[in-house]
């Protein structure tokens, strides 16, 4: 098995989505005040400091790295490939919240970039499971 098809890939892939989010979601936020003051649920949630983003984005790199040491000790290709799904799952919601901005929001250019990789690895796990 390759990096690219290694247990190791999501958390990588994970790591280079959030420091998107990381880096640019504190300054999109303030320019988009009025936007996001007037949604019942605000993209991102309520949470207007980056260090306290990058927290919660630590807590998800440490489950999916435990996840990535279980699945390659245990060669567990189903919980890997369910972890994946959600992953891609979670890129929709950025196009999602991109079409109903009409703009730019943090994550959707990594989310563009890695979603057809993520795809095929969800289709290669699948046929190794099959």
């Amino acid at each position: 098995m390759n990096l690219f098809t290694s247990f190791w890939v999501l958390p990588i892939l994970f790591i280079l989505h959030d420091f998107e989010e990381m880096i640019i979601m504190p300054l999109w936020k303030e320019k988009h005040f009025d936007l996001l003051s007037h949604m019942h649920h605000p993209y991102f949630g309520s949470v207007t400091n980056g260090q306290a983003f990058s927290i919660g984005v630590l807590e998800e790199l440490l489950i999916l790295i435990a996840i990535s040491i279980i699945c390659g000790i245990n060669n567990n290709h189903a919980l890997y490939t369910s972890c994946l799904i959600t992953f891609a799952i979670h890129f929709l919601k950025h196009f999602t919240m991109c079409i109903s901005a009409k703009s730019y929001v943090p994550g959707i250019i990594s989310s563009i970039m890695e979603a057809p990789f993520v795809v095929w690895l969800i289709i290669h796990r699948l046929m190794l499971s099959v």
